[in-house]
């Protein structure tokens, strides 16, 4: 709070930041510096010092590390390299910042929640996500099973999944990088597919509107082909490490394809299960055989014939095969795809891309395991080394990479919406320990009653309600004896009463609603303030003039301080 001149006019503006908003994660971040705390904090409130400290840990009792670590950096960046972090990716240093790739302090931070009724007390860590993290780039870590939970209770609402892979050829992977050669492009940016975050968008934007149709106002999508999916970008593939490879995984419920679609190729599927039923009635081609085995003529060689002969068997169990995943595509009880339609699919990929060789590959899978162990695959990391591609690396900041389409329903609150459920896929094998409870977590949902989790305030942009405390120091996990739930990096912390100089969950909840409160309407304590600092100018006034106005002071006091009240949120002015 401080007093400001606008116009020869006093004006007393109100600074909402206080002291606590300093968190690490603030700091860490701060382009002004490696995250070093000003030199007059402590000199500010020696109280609110102390409570900063120990709220994240700063203090060498509580964390003795973490004093000596803060203002080291802003967490594992990669060397020479303009990569930038984003608030939540952020930590403390444990490693120079030369060779960042060799240990990361990814999961420095947590963030607290609890229920409405109080009882059950949850916590995160906060993880980078980058994928070239030690931690976060493992198979089955913390932040895999993460993306695995976001897109589950989409996938439990799909019987027949549909997968389709787009890959772009070698030519077209390397094109957009500006300042390739500038005597081509000039040093400006040159428009392809895969390599730039501009033309990743774009890309992603023309594949959904070829998949999903065109937006079109009120009618919605118009032109595509299926009602919902899901879609993630793999960087390098899983048989060269560090090729750049990009190809785009898009799960689809083949359950919404669009009627129109199926009428459009029926004739087609119809003319090609005449051509497979004609090829296998076809006799002469087996009497052919037959002949050339038994009195080959001359030059012609019996080991060909004899290969000929497999390679017509094997063409006739594809056949085979090709007409009965027909027949259940037209009941309508398997996921196949006839290749008339999916030679459609990949004609409107190619036109849309402008990529005439685009390779467009399908699978399809109807049993619960199969899709939990798809959902894993597609949301595996790939980007496993920074070293592979730093252009790309720095490129990918703020990238959204997971992104979907269609009505999706929320399941804790439509249950019925659900077809199958995640103990179907553990019968089957599948380990999804831990997945539904993150789930419920990510959907704001208390896992052990089903309660809401408690809304602390709304975030002042976007209006929506904030379930979680600011970070603190990830040393509070082990002080209050928190369970981690099946390695997802969400931990359970035991209800009890706390006794000790730390703080609780709880308490640390109940700060967070109090500082919410405080922004939302300012306290008295300002009016206090300033009537104490009127009164006291007055009253010296009134000493060096020897004169007795207690009364009179005291009126003019309480004047002033309702003109300060009533001037708005812009500034107080008297």
């Amino acid at each position: 709070m401080a007093i400001k001149t606008k116009n020869n006019t006093p004006v007393l503006t109100c600074q909402v930041s206080s002291e606590l908003e300093r968190t690490p994660e603030a700091v860490a971040v701060s382009r002004n510096g490696q995250g070093a705390l000003p030199s007059a904090w402590p000199k500010k409130s020696p109280k609110v010092a102390r409570l900063f400290d120990e709220v994240t840990g700063r203090a060498s009792h509580f964390c003795p590390s973490a004093k000596q670590t803060l203002g080291g950096g802003r967490g594992a960046k990669p060397p020479a390299s303009s990569y930038k972090d984003s608030l939540a990716k952020s930590a403390t240093v444990v490693v120079p910042v030369a060779n960042p790739v060799a240990k990361s302090a990814c999961g420095g931070w947590a963030v607290v929640s609890e229920c409405s009724t109080g009882q059950h007390h949850f916590a995160k860590k906060l993880l980078c996500g980058k994928e070239w993290c030690g931690p976060c780039g493992e198979d089955n870590s913390g932040a895999h099973k993460r993306r695995q939970a976001r897109i589950l209770p989409k996938l439990q609402q799909v019987r027949r999944l549909g997968y389709l892979v787009i890959e772009w050829p070698e030519w077209a992977r390397h094109i957009g990088q500006g300042g390739i050669s500038p005597d081509l492009d000039g040093g400006e940016h040159v428009a392809g597919w895969v390599y730039s975050k501009v033309d990743l968008r774009a890309t992603t934007n023309m594949v959904v509107e070829v998949l999903a149709g065109k937006r079109c106002g009120r009618r919605g999508r118009v032109g595509g082909y299926f009602g919902r999916g899901i879609h993630r970008w793999h960087w390098f593939g899983d048989e060269l490490p560090g090729k750049w490879n990009p190809h785009l995984n898009v799960l689809v419920d083949f359950d919404s394809l669009y009627s129109e679609r199926r009428q459009s190729v029926q004739s087609a599927i119809i003319r090609r299960k005449v051509e497979l039923q004609l090829y296998l009635v076809m006799p002469y081609l087996r009497d052919w055989v037959s002949k050339y085995v038994s009195e080959p003529e001359e030059g012609y060689l019996v080991e060909d014939t004899i290969t000929g002969r497999k390679a017509w068997k094997n063409s006739e169990k594809k056949a085979r095969r090709e007409l009965r995943g027909i027949a259940c595509y037209e009941a309508g009880t398997s996921g196949y795809m006839p290749k008339p339609l999916l030679e459609a699919i990949q004609a409107a990929l190619r036109a849309a891309l402008l990529v005439p060789d685009l390779i467009v590959h399908y699978s399809y899978f109807d049993r619960p395991g199969q899709i939990v162990q798809k959902a894993r695959y597609v949301t595996m990391a790939t980007f496993r080394n920074y070293g592979w591609n730093p252009y790309m690396a720095d490129e990918l900041w703020n990238f959204r990479n997971i992104r979907w389409w269609g009505d999706w329903k929320d399941l804790k609150v439509h249950p019925e919406a659900a077809v199958w459920q995640l103990a179907d896929a553990e019968k089957e094998g599948e380990d999804v320990n831990g997945l539904e409870a993150v789930a419920s977590l990510q959907s704001g949902v208390c896992p052990d009653c089903g309660q809401p989790l408690k809304v602390l305030h709304r975030n002042p942009k976007t209006g929506k309600p904030v379930c979680w405390t600011r970070p603190v120091g990830s040393v509070y996990l082990s002080l209050w004896q928190a369970q981690e739930i099946s390695g997802t990096g969400y931990y359970r912390i035991p209800y009890r009463e706390w006794t000790g100089c730390s703080f609780s969950p709880g308490e640390l909840l109940r700060l967070e609603e109090m500082e919410a409160k405080a922004r939302a309407s300012p306290s008295v304590r300002g009016v206090v303030v300033l009537a104490r600092k009127h009164l006291k100018h007055k009253l010296q006034a009134a000493a060096e003039g020897d004169s007795d106005d207690s009364g009179v002071l005291f009126q003019d006091t309480i004047t002033d301080v309702g003109a300060w009240k009533r001037g708005g949120k812009r500034g107080w002015q008297f």
